[in-house]
């Protein structure tokens, strides 16, 4: 006597599992390629540049690459099919120098700088009321700045017009404020 055990949707779920383990590991080994950054190049496809292999140009390069710099930091970029969108540079010590975070145009969305004792030295800001920080090693901070638009009188009629501002606000190392700087762009030499 046979005996016939039926369990419904058992096929089914050995079949999604089966399917997730080789989607996760698929994943895992084409994020996870690592090679040294010499042996990528660059080339422009529909006005971006894109990271390829040098022995195979066809595919966009999606893993990590490693440099490192004659002071004994080290770089690792991450590229998602061909676009840069991480870059971390760490200090000898293993405390992170910089951090760029960057969106699919290729612009940063995020950029943090490190002291080497591991506090925030200084952030740009993307979306915010202001462009950038700057911290002392002692955590406390110490500039804040951007632009500004400065309403203005155009004429006598009431009408108005926008200038933009450059500001910057500054600190003492121990975290009492010190002063505020505006300066209209036709002031600053770049």
């Amino acid at each position: 006597m046979k005996i016939k055990i039926n369990i419904p949707g058992l096929t089914g779920l050995l079949l999604l599992l089966a399917f997730a383990i080789s989607c996760r590991q698929h994943k895992a080994t084409a994020i996870e390629r690592d090679c040294p950054c010499d042996s990528l190049y660059h080339r422009e496809v529909k006005g971006k540049y894109l990271q390829f292999h040098q022995y195979q140009d066809s595919t966009p390069y999606t893993g990590y690459c490693h440099l490192s710099r004659d002071n004994g930091n080290t770089i690792r970029y991450h590229y998602e099919s061909g676009l840069l969108t991480e870059q971390i540079e760490k200090y000898p010590s293993g405390f992170i120098c910089e951090i760029t975070l960057y969106d699919t145009s290729g612009a940063f969305n995020k950029r943090e700088n490190y002291h080497p004792n591991g506090q925030l030295a200084g952030r740009m800001l993307v979306r915010s009321d202001h462009g950038y920080e700057s911290f002392y090693p002692n955590g406390n901070i110490q500039r804040k700045g951007g632009f500004s638009l400065l309403k203005k009188p155009f004429d006598r009629r009431d009408s108005t017009f926008y200038e933009e501002i450059l500001f910057d606000s500054i600190w003492k190392s121990n975290g009492s404020f010190d002063s505020v700087y505006r300066y209209s762009p036709a002031s600053v030499t770049y």
